[in-house]
């Protein structure tokens, strides 16, 4: 889910009249399959004396979700060297991002 909302899952609006087109996640272009993803390894930590506002602590159900996105962002600036800060972060807009990069550096 984090990889989807990082990479495929895009909000589209009408542009005259600004209504979200995709409602749901049915939806939207694509998400990842399992063959795309990496293996991923989870680990909830919970703290004693914390207070909670459910009867029974617990990790909460999409915790994970939370740092695959500032990952993913990540690894792609590490690798060229800045940062693309639209998402989903799409091949079309990695690519523009790398032209207009090599566009500045020559001009």
């Amino acid at each position: 889910m984090g990889l989807g909302y990082g990479l495929y899952e895009e909000a589209e609006r009408d542009r005259k009249t600004g209504v979200l087109l995709n409602t749901d996640v049915h939806q939207y272009p694509r998400n990842p399959p399992r063959s795309e993803t990496p293996p991923i390894e989870t680990r909830n930590v919970e703290r004693r004396g914390r207070a909670s506002t459910r009867t029974q602590p617990g990790p909460s159900g999409e915790a994970p979700l939370v740092g695959t996105m500032p990952a993913v962002r990540n690894a792609l600036r590490h690798a060229l060297g800045f940062g693309i800060d639209a998402l989903p972060i799409t091949a079309a807009r990695v690519l523009d991002a790398v032209s207009a990069r090599t566009r500045a550096d020559a001009g």
